[in-house]
């Protein structure tokens, strides 16, 4: 037990020469972020946003609404197609039929449901698509 005591003890000694070198600390990033403002033009530099309740999140992107899925798009287009068709024709065939989508990376998207959908989609080549018969 006086071991612990001691070791409290020792912990309060260092306290105030920490708070002092901290506010040094605080002193020079602020100096710092003055110079970066003024050097950018920017004035939040250096600020962290507030965490916890009461803070606003950044509204959500609302998600594309599409009357068919798009494995349904993609056979409605391979159906038109006279051939094998590659994830790139499927991605400019489901758009130019009006499919709406938000990704980033469209075509990997289409790539993968090519891929995956085993029964409606039949893999004839490397890259290429064709329907699977019934």
């Amino acid at each position: 037990m006086v071991d612990l005591l001691r070791e409290v003890q020792k912990r309060r000694e260092q306290l105030p020469s920490l708070q002092k070198r901290r506010a040094r600390l605080a002193t020079d990033l602020e100096k710092l972020d003055r110079e970066i403002a003024a050097l950018t033009g920017s004035s939040n530099l250096g600020k962290v946003p507030p965490r916890g309740r009461g803070v606003a999140k950044a509204p959500r992107r609302k998600r594309a609404k599409n009357k068919i899925s798009l494995v349904d798009a993609i056979v409605h287009v391979m159906k038109q197609s006279s051939g094998p068709t590659t994830a790139a024709e499927a991605v400019a065939g489901v758009k130019k039929a009006g499919y709406k989508t938000q990704s980033a990376n469209f075509r990997a998207l289409v790539s993968q449901t090519l891929s995956k959908n085993k029964p409606p989609f039949k893999s004839v080549k490397l890259g290429k698509y064709v329907l699977a018969q019934k």
